[in-house]
């Protein structure tokens, strides 16, 4: 038995160096393809100093592989470039590396905002109230979402009730989450309920614009 087992050792030891060889050629494989996919910044509507930034952000990507930050930069330069959908797809490899990237998932959503991929920008904010749920202005941006460009979604209370489960994690901050309940209870015609809210907005800040409009509509 044990002249079996020294026998066995250097085919072990023969496996698990090929399968690391293997695992080195794939990551640099990768990094390879990526960088090849994007190097080229000719048609990106750029300055001299941002063209100079992108070849920068493009020498990290070699040495440093799918790094999250990198490639959240090289997205966001692509984008300012004029090309949103290659923008898209650096932001998507990004958070493949970093699922929780903050700034990746905000900038995602502005991207797919302004190519009219409204569901999709909304799923993207509610990503990062997932992960950050102190995140206030994720909680406005997507109710402003959802309001002006999704009515099918606003018409149901998911969007409501987020904005309560916000106002409870951040009640240290409740004005911004006053207001979207106000308004939304308005847009609803339940306008009791909505003076309910503006008065307390206004009782917290007097000098909130958007409590003094909504009182003055529901006189």
């Amino acid at each position: 038995m044990p002249k079996i087992i020294i026998k066995k050792w250097p085919i072990v030891v023969v496996i698990v160096i090929f399968i690391s060889l293997l695992g080195i050629f794939l990551w640099k494989s990768n990094i390879k393809e990526t960088t090849m996919s994007w190097d080229n910044h000719d048609d990106l509507k750029l300055t001299d100093e941002g063209k100079k930034t992108y070849e920068e952000s493009m020498a990290k990507l070699e040495d440093r592989g799918d790094d999250s930050g990198v490639l959240t930069d090289l997205a966001h330069l692509r984008d300012r470039g004029g090309d949103p959908q290659g923008s898209i797809q650096l932001y998507k490899k990004a958070l493949e590396s970093d699922p929780d990237n903050t700034l990746a998932l905000f900038n995602l959503a502005e991207v797919y905002k302004s190519v009219g991929n409204y569901q999709e920008a909304a799923e993207m904010y509610s990503k990062v109230i997932e992960y950050h749920p102190l995140e206030v202005s994720a909680y406005r941006r997507l109710f402003d979402l959802v309001r002006e460009k999704l009515p099918q979604r606003y018409n149901d209370k998911e969007i409501l009730e987020t904005i309560l489960r916000g106002w409870q994690v951040n009640a240290d901050r409740p004005e911004g989450f006053m207001e979207m309940a106000a308004i939304y209870y308005e847009d609803k015609g339940d306008l009791s309920t909505a003076k309910k809210y503006y008065d307390e907005l206004l009782q917290y800040n007097p000098n909130n614009e958007v409590a003094q409009e909504g009182i003055k509509r529901l006189k």
